[in-house]
């Protein structure tokens, strides 16, 4: 009988989004592996519209909560594996761990290291998500570098199935594929400061489409309002949230995809040029030469380099679209398909539990 038992942990804020939708196809991945999975996060969306209706087990914690805490620390500590991301997650995470001897892994992100030196030799292993945050985590954690690991973000390559190019003339079409929260901040002010350039250069082309809602989307609305400003045909049209089963036809439907790190991966695997916009600056990825460079950062995120100017950035823009390049697609499906593609990325993870589990070596 397979007793193996995957406990995944996590604190967040933002009710959806990257970080969930990783977490959702590793746990469905594990699943259909034969693992029963668990994972244990704040109430809410995530946990009730998706974790437990994929047939997953779902534990509600209130990590300000002592109560909560403890009760979940109980049945963590019926895991064979724990994988563990930044903030209380981690320290409940540890804590069974010392309870249960079960093997711990634990995601960095990006800049948010959580003080992982002072932890690392706790840990199973240490699960970057780019070669940026690696190289980082190897120089503060210099002694156990056989545990720490390159495991990018992966998407469903299956939902984003590539699409066919669009040719210069027919679509001049911008799609912003993003959350439009507080911690999205830099990617509301790079859109609207790109409206503003748009609307200076007396431009009426491209037009933009909006997939997204947050608490700046009023932000965006008022950028637009310039851009739209006595056109009858407006330049910049909002959709709202989009779920992602519709993502695919809005990357398909436009020439080129701004947006978060996430959402430029899953416009890559479409064959979609993309501009990622996240936490650390702005990073392209309208040319084969640019995929591992934005991938490096994780496509925006730490490690990433001096952002192009606003003007830089809507030149390029205009030039992808006025030179659609007509062998990209099937450059940037491969890429995506080699290196962040669900099944790819997830089954490195199962892998590296199931060695795991083959070790009685305590890590503490």
């Amino acid at each position: 009988m397979d007793n193996r038992h995957l406990a995944i942990v996590l604190f967040f804020r933002a009710p959806l989004g990257g970080l969930q939708e990783n977490i959702l196809a590793t746990a469905r991945f594990a699943k259909a592996e034969g693992w029963r999975v668990t994972v244990f996060c704040p109430d809410g969306p995530f946990l009730r519209n998706y974790i437990i209706p994929s047939g997953i087990e779902g534990v509600s914690v209130d990590f300000s909560s002592d109560e909560s805490t403890q009760k979940a620390l109980t049945s963590l500590c019926s895991a064979t594996v724990i994988h563990a991301h930044p903030g209380p997650s981690r320290v409940l995470a540890l804590q069974a761990s010392q309870e249960s001897a079960a093997p711990v892994f634990f995601t960095i992100h990006g800049r948010w290291f959580d003080g992982v030196q002072q932890f690392a030799e706790k840990l199973a292993g240490i699960i970057c998500v780019s070669p940026a945050v690696f190289d980082e985590v190897n120089r503060q954690c210099p002694g156990v570098t056989d545990r720490i690991f390159c495991v990018p973000n992966g998407v469903n390559c299956e939902s984003f199935p590539e699409a066919p190019i669009l040719t210069s003339g027919k679509h001049q079409t911008v799609a912003v594929v993003s959350r439009l929260d507080a911690d999205k901040q830099l990617v509301v002010e790079t859109v609207a400061a790109l409206w503003r350039e748009q609307a200076a250069r007396g431009l009426t082309s491209p037009k933009w489409i909006v997939a997204g809602d947050g608490t700046l989307m009023h932000q965006l609305i008022l950028a637009a309002s310039e851009l739209n400003h006595g056109k009858a045909d407006p330049v910049v049209e909002f959709l709202g949230w989009q779920p992602s089963e519709k993502l695919s036809s809005i990357y398909a439907g436009a020439d080129l995809v701004l947006g978060s790190g996430r959402c430029a991966i899953e416009a890559l695997s479409i064959g979609r040029p993309s501009i990622a916009i996240a936490s650390a600056g702005v990073v392209s990825a309208t040319n084969p030469m640019q995929f591992k460079v934005a991938a490096h950062s994780n496509f925006g995120g730490y490690g990433c380099g001096p952002s192009p100017s606003i003007s830089e950035i809507l030149d390029e823009v205009l030039d992808v679209l006025a030179k659609p390049d007509p062998h990209f697609s099937d450059d940037a499906c491969r890429f995506v398909r080699e290196h962040h593609d669900n099944s790819v990325v997830n089954r490195r993870l199962l892998d590296l539990y199931d060695a795991s589990t083959r070790f009685t070596h305590r890590f503490d």
